[in-house]
């Protein structure tokens, strides 16, 4: 046999491979290296193995490991967890961007633009146009002014109209433009939908159909897309009838008609007399005049007006902190959701572990000094580090400082249970308590988060990373008492991966174990590997290779085999075997094991002296 580091199995290189799946083979160096492996992925992928040994057969889905199988339990889970966390990137851009809102720069700047635009209102309230009187003429002048002036009211009438309708078709084509573009997102997400459910389609179709399913029976897809098409392109028909009306190259547009009709005023103003062309000017500047008076003002929907200001000014006031409540209502919801599906992940993990768990629970009165316990739960990963991959530790706040701002972190972290959907959202709020307030002293003050932010960070990603938690992992930890894999000396690896082998592997096929007592004192050796072995080979041969007395003779060895090597006469190979009752045998273990009778008197007397003093 030779110690290879492959993993356990029959070694030779020229022996029969059905051998080597017949028995199971654990080289000395192997068992070494996997109790002081400093990585301790190697260690405890060889427990999964014995984990998965337990994995019923009809539960293993024709899966080859126990990572495959989770993966395989967790895909549609892991699925339904991007969809949410998509939607909470959503949600948290909205929060973002209402904010921003929420800060005494913006409100500075809609004050500061209102008050412009308030300034240019009493600019132009000072330049009213002086009030001319309608002139006094003779009937002959009068008759022919007064037809002229029928001409220029009835055009200034049309043009009126004309203006009126060129501004309704400036709005009509903001809102077919947002009309537009919805339509457009809806198209796209149907395709998006559609190509998910094509995906669907080739996952599932030949597994149901094997178990005489018709996918199309269960679930058929009809997208009636042409119905938008034709929408959009009515819509986009639309626009463009706007563009044209608007264009003044086009002969028939109305901002063609307009400029005519401002053509024909401007000749007819020609032919007045100098006072009622200075009447007519008078009344053609006070109508732009209270165009522009009425244009300053605007309305909430009117952009740069004093009302769409007026009415940011009032929604700030009144109306911006609850629409912020109410999208962190809408961020809490999405977190458990989240937070929900992982739960199913642990317990896809509680219910593959779950005959390990009841094994263990079936020996712990043979397992008193090794307690061994399989926890399934939900773990903090790595979130300290990447937190401070967003907030800066040189930024006022909770969490200035390279090491304060570490040990603050630290300490809302701690004993936090990650398992409670409560305590998460308890832990969340902190956090942000913690960005949104200077903890350092107890005044407390207000700070803004995004201040804190490392440079190129944006708001949306810090809260994508807190609120998706991604940080929160559902895996298992293998215990022995209280300690967890990493935390174990080399002998306790040693006595918790042989406990594995003897009794937690379901396989029945002889086991080899070379010198399992290399990283175990006798102590161990007597309480963990005699007790374990005696129960495992009551299923299953056992053969060891060792040089302690303790196993091969009080684990009642059914077969002692002596191996000598010559190595002066060429390594010539001789062995004897028998029983431990056997004469022969039974002096070779005393020699060989005990290091003959007199040592092995020896420590018995020096023993009893020591126990009667």
């Amino acid at each position: 046999m030779d110690n290879t580091q492959d993993g356990p199995k029959l070694l030779s290189e020229n022996s029969d491979k059905a051998l080597t799946e017949k028995v199971k083979y654990i080289p000395q160096s192997y068992l070494e290296k996997l109790c002081t492996e400093t990585d301790e992925n190697k260690f405890t992928e060889e427990l999964k193995n014995v984990i998965y040994s337990h994995v019923d057969e009809s539960e293993k889905l024709g899966k080859y490991s126990l990572d495959e199988l989770v993966d395989y339990k967790s895909e549609e889970i892991n699925n339904r967890i991007l969809q949410l966390k998509h939607k909470l990137s959503e949600i948290n851009k909205v929060i973002g961007e209402l904010e921003k809102k929420n800060t005494l720069e913006y409100s500075n700047k809609i004050k500061s633009a209102l008050k412009v635009k308030q300034e240019e209102l009493n600019a132009h309230k000072k330049n009213k146009p002086v009030k001319i009187k309608e002139p006094q003429k003779d009937d002959s002048i009068k008759q022919k002014q007064k037809k002229i002036n029928m001409q220029l009211a009835e055009l200034k009438v049309q043009l009126k109209e004309l203006d009126i309708d060129i501004l309704n078709n400036k709005d009509s084509k903001v809102k077919l433009a947002l009309k537009l573009a919805k339509l457009q997102k809806f198209e796209q997400s149907l395709i998006n939908f559609k190509e998910q459910f094509i995906k669907l389609e080739k996952q599932y179709k030949t597994d149901m159909a094997n178990y005489d399913i018709k996918f199309d029976k269960v679930i058929n897809l009809n997208i009636k897309n042409r119905i938008i098409e034709v929408i959009i392109e009515e819509t986009k028909k639309n626009i463009q009838t706007i563009d044209d009306n608007l264009n003044l190259k086009k002969v028939k547009s109305i901002a063609v008609k307009r400029a005519n009709i401002a053509e024909s005023i401007k000749g007819l103003q020609s032919k007045l007399d100098e006072p009622t062309r200075k009447f007519q000017d008078y009344q053609d500047k006070i109508e732009d005049w209270k165009r522009k008076e009425k244009e300053i003002n605007g309305s909430k929907q009117q952009q740069n007006s004093i009302k769409f200001y007026d009415n940011i000014i009032k929604y700030l006031e009144t109306g911006l902190l609850n629409e912020i409540e109410k999208q962190k209502k809408e961020r809490m919801k999405a977190v458990k959701s989240i937070f929900s599906e992982k739960l199913k992940i642990v317990e896809v993990f509680k219910s593959l572990y779950k005959p390990v768990t009841e094994f263990i629970s079936e020996y712990s009165g043979l397992m008193q000094n090794y307690r061994i316990n399989l926890n399934v739960s939900i773990q903090l990963d790595n979130f300290n580090d990447t937190f401070f991959n967003y907030i800066s530790r040189g930024a006022k706040g909770s969490f200035i400082g390279a090491n304060d701002g570490v040990n603050v972190l630290r300490q809302i972290t701690e004993g936090v249970n990650f398992n409670s959907v409560k305590e998460i959202l308890s832990f969340l709020n902190e956090i942000i308590e913690y960005l949104e307030k200077d903890f350092r002293n107890d005044k407390k003050e207000e700070r803004k988060i995004v201040n804190q932010l490392k440079q190129e960070i944006e708001v949306t990603d810090f809260y994508n990373f807190l609120f998706s938690l991604d940080y929160l992992t559902p895996t298992y930890k293998l215990l022995l008492g209280e300690k967890n894999i990493s935390e174990l000396s080399p002998g306790e690896r040693g006595a918790l991966l042989l406990i594995f082998y003897l009794l937690l592997d379901k396989q029945e096929k002889p086991l080899i174990i070379d010198q399992p007592e290399e990283n175990l004192d006798n102590q161990s050796v007597y309480k963990i590997l005699v007790k374990f072995i005696k129960i495992a080979k009551k299923k299953r041969q056992i053969i060891i290779v060792t040089h302690n007395p303790n196993l091969a003779v009080v684990c009642d060895a059914e077969q002692i085999i002596c191996v000598k090597i010559e190595k002066a006469n060429k390594n010539k190979f001789t062995f004897i075997s028998g029983a431990i009752e056997n004469p022969e045998i039974n002096e070779k273990i005393i020699e060989i094991l005990e290091g003959t009778f007199p040592a092995f008197d020896n420590r018995t007397d020096k023993y009893k002296i020591s126990k009667f003093k």
